[in-house]
């Protein structure tokens, strides 16, 4: 415990010192830079070989990410899927899952239409992926082209806990962005080799 305690503390003085070539403790058990009398002198190298040794700890947690984003179109309806993730080591309790979609006119980037989604899951094992249907957002009409943007979160930031319901080993990776059009049936709508179709 005592080697575990002075490799701490020498990684400390040095991550805080980053200019000093040696740390050392003296006669007395002080930590001391210069150490050219000093009874214990840690370089860093000998910390490196040191920290070699002991294992640092690490806590397996879940990691939750919308792996996809899913849409199939009927006429002016357009039914939105979520696929959510666990990709973390260990199971992942009850969570909330939002979406907030956005209907764009494609032609001149007007917002027609704003739909924000939620779902609740119970939990989610490790490794395992779950689709969940938010519900359906509607076009105006199939004279124009109309861009679907998809905002997805698992777990988001609550008024009681800013990481959300599940603590994760990667709280960064919880958004996903996904955006696809409705072609219209106007004569001179739609492109499909460029733009990915809904």
């Amino acid at each position: 415990m005592k080697t575990l305690n002075l490799c701490a503390a020498a990684l400390a003085l040095l991550l805080y010192l980053p200019a000093a070539e040696a740390a050392c403790i003296d006669d007395e058990g002080r930590w001391r830079l210069d150490c050219e009398d000093a009874g214990i002198r840690i370089d860093d190298k000998a910390l490196a070989r040191l920290m070699d040794i002991i294992e640092m700890p690490r806590i397996a947690l879940p990691n939750l990410i919308v792996s996809d984003v899913d849409t199939t179109v009927y006429w002016d309806a357009v039914e939105v899927l979520l696929a959510v993730g666990n990709i973390g080591p260990r199971d992942a309790g009850a969570f909330e899952v939002r979406a907030a979609v956005e209907v764009r006119r494609a032609d001149t980037g007007a917002v027609v239409d704003q739909v924000a989604f939620s779902r609740s899951l119970s939990m989610l094992q490790a490794g395992k992926e779950e689709l969940l249907y938010l519900g359906d957002v509607y076009v105006p009409d199939r004279d124009y082209d109309y861009d679907l943007v998809v905002v997805g979160v698992a777990d988001p930031v609550t008024t009681s806990s800013f990481l959300g319901y599940v603590w994760e080993s990667n709280e960064s990776d919880n958004t996903t962005l996904y955006q696809c059009r409705v072609f219209g049936y106007a004569e001179g709508q739609g492109n499909p080799g460029t733009t990915r179709g809904c």
